[in-house]
């Protein structure tokens, strides 16, 4: 599967760059996103989950449609990456003579490389 969470905030910067409807971001988010807990990274499905509240108290009349806008503005302004590296050591060294400490920090690489690219976010 493609990186969803990018389409995901490109469909938002589409939508809320006014070039698709609120009705064809529910349209085009839907299908993709069936069972998402199941099949993608939990970053991913809390973006869903996100944008599907959203839509929900919408259709609802919890909020307005410059209110929803508003509430996801933030999801393409904000960007959070999890490059799959996690210490498997750390050292700390303190030098009494010098007043000197260091920590150094080794890392395994575990997990995908991650294409960041940057979004246009709108005020």
């Amino acid at each position: 599967m493609p990186n969803l969470d990018l389409e995901i905030r490109e469909q938002l910067v589409r939508y809320l760059g006014g070039e698709i409807s609120l009705q064809a971001l529910h349209d085009w988010l839907m299908p993709r996103t069936w069972n998402i807990d199941r099949r993608s990274l939990p970053e991913t499905a809390e973006l869903v989950h996100a944008v599907e509240l959203e839509l929900s108290e919408f259709v609802h009349g919890d909020w307005t449609e410059e209110e929803v806008k508003r509430h996801l503005r933030p999801s393409i302004s904000t960007y959070a990456v999890t490059l799959g590296e996690l210490p498997t050591a750390v050292t700390t060294r303190t030098s009494s003579t010098v007043a000197e400490r260091s920590i150094t920090l080794e890392f395994a690489p575990r997990g995908p490389y991650v294409d960041i690219r940057p979004v246009v976010a709108f005020a």
